[in-house]
């Protein structure tokens, strides 16, 4: 298995465990993130996004399957 694909597997581990911090800790420091309620986090904010949703979440569940990744690109369902 790729090591992307380990970095992925961890990050939505964390996620289904509502761990913020790992998740924060699979970014690079110049990450940038976006989507159509958080544009254009970058560095630490992205990681503090994610710390603050899994921190009130109550009823999240997450589910990931077909984890693909090679030198350059990464994905999962």
């Amino acid at each position: 298995m790729h090591t992307h694909s380990h970095l992925i597997e961890k990050f939505y581990t964390a996620f289904q465990q509502r761990d913020g911090a790992t998740m924060a800790a699979c970014y690079a420091p110049d990450v940038r993130f976006s989507d159509p309620v958080f544009p254009e986090l970058r560095g630490e904010r992205a990681g503090a996004m994610w710390k603050m949703l899994t921190g009130r979440a109550k009823d999240l569940t997450v589910e990931f399957s077909n984890v693909k990744a090679d030198d350059t690109t990464g994905s999962a369902h």
